[in-house]
């Protein structure tokens, strides 16, 4: 099973290589956002949006972690579902450095270098995520920055870790 993880994450990284990054990311369902559009889309549902630049080579190496979680995240917000819980489902979604249209967005984040990892809660926090660049360290620091929100409703997100096996 490792083996076949390790070879998902070489293809990966050779699609983003070959590939420009935007099309990569549709191809794996994550959408592209701007500073226009990103409220609506994001709405009261946790997010973590990655801001990258075509031409940035650690986005390149970043950005398949980022699509591994994509497949995570899927897995527990299906679970959430069959289980009737009423929590929010979690969203992915990337930004492109170099638009211009999405300089607003940048500095209100803060956001100087690329990648960057934006990540939004269901209660209207945000912040950027500083950790390792893994799939399930991106998962597991948005669940906790959601963590915030749910507990004060009497839910929670921690089993939702144990839905995925990997943590």
């Amino acid at each position: 099973m490792e083996n076949s993880k390790s070879q998902l994450n070489f293809e990966l990284a050779q699609t983003f290589r070959e590939q420009k990054m935007d099309v990569v990311f549709n191809a794996y369902g994550i959408e592209i956002i701007h500073a226009g559009n990103y409220s609506d889309k994001i709405g009261d549902r946790p997010a973590m949006v990655m801001i990258y630049w075509e031409k940035c080579g650690y986005c390149k190496m970043a950005a398949p972690h980022f699509v591994n979680m994509k497949q995570s995240i899927e897995i527990i917000n299906k679970k959430r579902i069959s289980r009737g819980d009423s929590l929010p489902e979690i969203q992915l979604f990337a930004m492109n450095y170099e638009m211009e249209l999405n300089k607003p967005f940048l500095e209100a984040f803060k956001v100087a270098t690329v990648p960057q990892f934006v990540m939004f809660s269901s209660c209207g926090n945000s912040g950027l995520y500083s950790g390792e660049r893994t799939a399930d360290a991106f998962i597991a620091s948005l669940l906790e920055f959601e963590e915030q929100c749910v507990k004060p409703m009497g839910l929670s997100y921690q089993s939702k870790i144990a839905f995925t096996g990997r943590f």
